[in-house]
């Protein structure tokens, strides 16, 4: 299964998502910048974006929640190891109070990987990284995983509900 990605102004959103309403479309918000993400079997719409190989999922995308985006800069030779580790450390993870969906996201234009993980809340996230569950885990460190990773970044996202 492939997804995909695309920032953009509220008018480019909204003129993506009215020429396509039959792509099931996810709207993300930081507060100042919009993601529109979509995954399946559906073709790639966006001129400028990013398109993902899905590599592990958990659950639906719901329709409200926070969103932690997690980019990793990884060598090929690398791309193994850790989707192993990905897998593995999203596991313990699936069982928190507030844990709603996950996915571990293959860059294919790029060299990579994104995780993200879907809350009910901010305070469900933040609790969930005090566990003694994520110690030396790709969710809340990356500290054990520097020899296989050049470069991380995270960003915060609201699920924005798609009026009826």
């Amino acid at each position: 299964m492939q997804a995909f990605s695309t920032f953009g102004t509220d008018a480019v959103i909204q003129n993506i998502m009215d020429a396509h309403q039959d792509i099931p479309f996810h709207l993300f918000s930081t507060g100042h910048e919009l993601l529109l993400y979509y995954e399946g079997a559906y073709p790639e719409v966006f001129n400028g974006g990013q398109t993902y190989e899905v590599k592990g999922h958990v659950g639906p995308i719901p329709a409200k929640g926070f969103i932690v985006i997690q980019h990793f800069s990884i060598l090929e030779d690398h791309y193994r190891i850790f989707e192993k580790h990905a897998k593995r450390d999203i596991e313990p993870i699936q069982q928190m109070n507030g844990f709603l969906a996950s996915r571990i996201l293959q860059r294919i234009h790029e060299r990579g990987y994104v995780i993200m993980t879907i809350w009910k809340d901010a305070s469900a996230y933040q609790n969930g990284l005090s566990s003694k569950k994520l110690t030396e885990n790709l969710i809340s460190s990356t500290e054990s995983y520097q020899p296989i990773i050049n470069h991380t970044f995270t960003k915060y996202y609201h699920i924005i509900e798609e009026e009826k």
